[in-house]
């Protein structure tokens, strides 16, 4: 190598260096300061009972029915009915039209025999008889949508792109006819994101009728009825207010995508609601100021909040596995089902401890 090469790798190596360090002093990275805020910990509200290995292409809990829990695949579309103690009993295949990988199919199981599939980039449903692989579709009567979920009736509620595809709002959708029923903007979204700045996680309380929404990358929560009314604002115990993002549209042949075009802090990773107890479960990106860097990495951190008024109640943790978060996680009667890669566990839940904290 001569001279002249020997300098130019230097001046690369340097300016690798340069723009590695400029990156690591003027980016704001989560975890490594404080963040401003401390939990109140509950110790030992959870016990883990049961867990077992299963296969990796499981990627989440789509729903459960009459004591079973069901477990999904993303591709091919897989179901597997699991037994209380975790023991798979029954696998489906669902048989849809070919459907393009980018629709990132949200699937629901609506009950023992029937399973709902929604298809946000493409907003279609289609409704599967597991025991007569009979298929019903209907094409929903809205743009683009990026969150869905069911109501009890034959009623859901998406989060769609307004006609003008600058906004986000939740619309009402009667799953039979594909008719939007209501529409409401709820959440504040800046059109210069075309709504995606409030993307996050739509849950539904059965019992109360009520929905909570949390935001992926803001200490927001909504909770609004069945007819789109506000019920009230509230905020994630963490500090994190704003948090920039940019959009892009993509276009190929009969279809379009929105994606992220710049990475985003992710401070609410998933939300788990437990209607029969009033609570719901946020798992947080956020490590607070009163627990160790060791103890975050090592552990998911979830947040408990009341339905009734977002109130924070306090916060607990389990095991991540491998270092990384869980995959997906549901309520099933007292225990918290909790789906790593290749990995199920069953927690029981405390819940005397919780009731003694709700009623103080």
């Amino acid at each position: 190598m001569n001279g002249k090469h020997t300098l130019a790798v230097f001046s690369l190596l340097a300016t690798a260096i340069f723009i590695i360090l400029w990156l690591k002093n003027s980016t704001y990275l989560p975890n490594v300061k404080n963040n401003g805020f401390k939990r109140k910990w509950i110790e030992n509200l959870v016990v883990l009972e049961k867990e077992k290995n299963i296969s990796s292409a499981f990627a989440r809990f789509p729903g459960t029915h009459s004591g079973y829990n069901f477990l999904a695949t993303k591709d091919p579309f897989v179901l597997v009915k699991f037994s209380e103690d975790l023991n798979p009993k029954d696998t489906f295949t669902l048989n849809l039209p070919k459907i393009n990988a980018s629709y990132n199919p949200n699937i629901l199981v609506v009950d023992s025999f029937n399973v709902l599939v929604a298809l946000p980039n493409s907003a279609l449903s289609f409704t599967i008889s597991l025991d007569s692989e009979k298929i019903d579709s209907v094409r929903l009567q809205s743009d683009i949508f990026t969150r869905f979920s069911k109501m009890r009736n034959s009623s859901a509620i998406v989060r769609a792109l307004t006609k003008d595809q600058t906004r986000q709002s939740f619309k009402k959708i009667d799953l039979k006819s594909g008719e939007v029923i209501k529409e409401a903007s709820i959440v504040e979204n800046d059109k210069s994101y075309m709504g995606f700045d409030s993307d996050g996680i739509l849950q539904f309380d059965p019992i109360r009728n009520l929905f909570i929404y949390v935001q992926y990358y803001r200490n927001e929560v909504h909770c609004f009825d069945t007819s789109l009314n506000l019920i009230y604002k509230s905020n994630t115990i963490d500090t994190i207010s704003t948090n920039s993002a940019v959009y892009t549209k993509l276009e190929k042949f009969d279809s379009q995508k929105v994606t992220s075009s710049a990475a985003r802090l992710i401070v609410n990773r998933e939300c788990i609601v437990d209607s029969k107890n009033g609570v719901y479960f946020i798992l947080s990106n956020l490590r607070s100021d009163d627990a160790t860097n060791s103890d975050f990495r090592e552990n998911n951190t979830l947040d408990i909040y009341k339905i009734d008024d977002g109130m924070y109640l306090g916060s607990f943790t389990i095991p991540k596995r491998n270092s990384t978060y869980f995959l997906s996680a549901t309520i099933d009667s007292s225990h918290l089902l909790v789906l790593n890669k290749g990995n199920l566990a069953k927690y029981r839940i405390d819940y005397s401890k919780l009731l003694q904290i709700m009623a103080k």
